[in-house]
This record gives C-alpha cells, sequence and structure tokens, in this order.
C-alpha cells in the first residue's frame, strides 16, 4: 500500500523563523561582546550572549509556569516543561530588542549616516 504521509509542523512561520535564526547568527557571527568582571576585561561571541539570554528566559518561563504565574493549554493536566522551540523565539526577541535599541542610540548621538531606520524630518 502507500507510504503514509508525514505532516509538516509548523509550516511557513516555522520556516521563516528558521531562516531569521540563521541569519542572526552568521551576520553576528564575528561580532564580539566585551564584558568586565573584577576589573577584568572579558570577550564572548555575541551569537553565543544571545543564544544563553535566551536560555535564561527559557529557564525563567519553566519556573514561571511551575509555580503557577501561568499556563499553557499543554500544563492543564499536569506540569511539563516549555517546549525547547520556544528558545528560538527568546533569541528573535533579544535579536530585535538589540537591533532596535542600537539603532535608536545611534540616531540620538547624531552619528551621520540613514542607518536602518531613517529619521524623518
Amino acid at each position: 500500500m502507500g507510504r503514509r504521509r508525514r505532516e509538516r509542523i509548523g509550516g511557513p512561520v516555522s520556516q521563516a523563523r528558521g531562516v531569521c535564526l540563521a541569519t542572526g547568527v552568521v551576520v553576528f557571527f564575528r561580532t564580539w561582546v566585551v564584558y568586565r568582571v573584577e576589573g577584568e576585561d572579558y570577550r564572548m561571541p555575541m551569537s553565543l550572549s544571545f543564544i544563553l539570554i535566551a536560555f535564561f528566559i527559557w529557564i525563567g518561563e519553566n519556573v514561571g509556569t511551575l509555580l503557577g504565574a501561568w499556563r499553557y493549554p499543554n500544563q492543564e493536566g499536569a506540569w511539563e516543561l516549555v517546549h525547547w522551540g520556544k528558545l528560538s523565539s527568546w533569541f528573535l526577541l533579544v535579536l530585535i530588542s538589540v537591533l532596535i535599541v542600537a539603532e535608536l542610540k545611534r540616531m540620538k548621538s547624531g552619528l551621520g549616516g540613514k542607518g536602518m531606520f531613517p529619521a524623518k524630518m
């Protein structure tokens, strides 16, 4: 008989998210964040910092659902971990937030160029 056809999970939105994630990692691959701890400078790839921030937000989301601050539909019967797929959502949120703040700071400081979002005059 015929083979059973697998359904695609997520569809075009999931595919677009994957493209955005890959693009974000590639664009920021050679970018470093420099931070200071007790007077000593350290550096970390920006993509890794986005991943770590997304991971800790995901941990916080799990703690929030465990303590009953809110529940997702799949947690009504019993608590379970928030799906790993949410990490990509948090990664993209961090990426977009950093881009918006960087652009607004650039515009406010009066640096040259039009940037991503040209100011209307």
